[in-house]
């Protein structure tokens, strides 16, 4: 009887519900960004073209300087929106089992802290380490090197110029290094959709604006 009951539930082979955002609104907002990115940069060329700025003069152009603080003024909500949104739900005996994180709700829905923290309380302390290195650390670095690079661009020191070089020639050879999370990310929503098979497991992912947004940051930075 209590198979027959779960069976002839409404909702015993719906798909799953996730959290985070309609996937309208996330192609809007990418519609937004690509948008925004293209008609800042391009203003600021033509700035660059018919009316450069003195105070640049040596220093990297001005569309240059717009696309780097429009990278990382989009990694602060690439880090705090949702990230991602998955579920999966098991068909056992009539009765649908949730088994992903956070079982307890309809889905599992993370900002990129609130992963590490996942990560980190059920396991995977590695991986919640490197996710913090190369989506909080690396960039944090690249950003401060930049700025000590540009202030002894000029500097007429001992070692000033050696403080630049070295400063710009790291940012250069690490500057995609937040990139492998995009992969993860990426590859975890396809492990997780490919894991469907109606009526026994049913699964649904997506990535959000968070990804979004951080998709943007590797891209421009």
């Amino acid at each position: 009887d209590e198979v027959y009951k779960g069976m002839n539930q409404p909702d015993y082979n719906a798909p799953p519900r996730l959290g985070g955002n309609d996937p309208s609104v996330i192609n809007g907002v990418v519609c937004l960004i690509i948008g925004f990115i293209v008609l800042t940069t391009g203003l600021a060329g033509l700035v660059d073209r018919y009316r450069p700025c003195r105070a640049l003069e040596g220093r990297p152009k001005l569309w240059a300087l717009t696309l780097l603080l429009i990278s990382y003024l989009l990694l602060i909500p690439g880090l705090t929106n949702v990230l991602l949104s998955l579920s999966i739900i098991v068909n056992v005996i009539g009765h649908r089992i949730r088994v992903h994180p956070n079982a307890h709700l309809p889905s599992c829905t993370e900002s990129t802290p609130g992963l590490v923290d996942l990560l980190y309380h059920s396991g995977g302390k590695t991986g919640a380490t490197l996710l913090v290195l190369f989506a909080m650390v690396i960039p944090a670095l690249e950003l401060i090197f930049l700025i000590v690079g540009e202030i002894f661009r000029f500097k007429n020191c001992a070692g000033c110029t050696q403080v630049f070089r070295t400063t710009i020639v790291w940012v250069q050879h690490r500057s995609k290094w937040a990139s492998p999370d995009i992969f993860a990310y990426t590859m975890l929503t396809y492990l997780i959709r490919n894991l469907d098979h109606d009526p026994l497991i049913l699964t649904r992912a997506q990535l959000d604006i968070g990804f979004v947004c951080f998709c943007a940051f590797c891209v421009c930075a």
